[in-house]
C-alpha cells in the first residue's frame, strides 16, 4: 500500500527546494546584471571625459558591455517571470542600462 502522506512530503520538499533554486537564480542574475550596470555607468564617464577622435576602441568595448547587460537583464525578466513575478515596474530605475554617449 502506498503510503500518500510521505508521497506528499516528499512532492512538499522537492517543490520547496525548486523555490529556492528559482530564488538563488533571480540573486546571482541580479549580481551579475547590477556588476555590468556599474561598468556601463563607469565607462561611460571615462568615454564623456575623452576627446570624441579618441573614443574608437573604448566605444566598441561599451557598445559590447551594453549589448551584453540588456541581455542580462532580459534573463533577469525571464528569471522573475518563471517565479510569477508578471510587472516589471522599476526595472529602468534599479537597473539604468545607459545609452551610447553623446556629445
Amino acid at each position: 500500500m502506498v503510503d500518500f502522506r510521505k508521497v506528499q512530503d516528499g512532492f512538499a520538499l522537492t517543490e520547496k527546494e525548486i523555490v529556492a533554486e528559482k530564488a538563488a537564480a533571480l540573486a546571482r542574475i541580479a549580481r551579475t546584471l547590477e556588476g555590468h550596470v556599474e561598468r556601463l555607468r563607469t565607462l561611460h564617464e571615462s568615454l564623456r571625459a575623452q576627446r570624441i577622435e579618441h573614443r574608437g576602441p573604448a566605444l566598441a568595448e561599451y557598445e559590447e558591455l551594453r549589448q551584453t547587460a540588456l541581455r542580462w537583464r532580459w534573463y533577469l525578466e525571464v528569471q522573475r517571470e518563471a517565479m510569477g513575478l508578471r510587472r516589471h515596474d522599476g526595472m529602468d530605475e534599479l537597473y539604468p542600462i545607459l545609452p551610447p554617449p553623446v556629445d
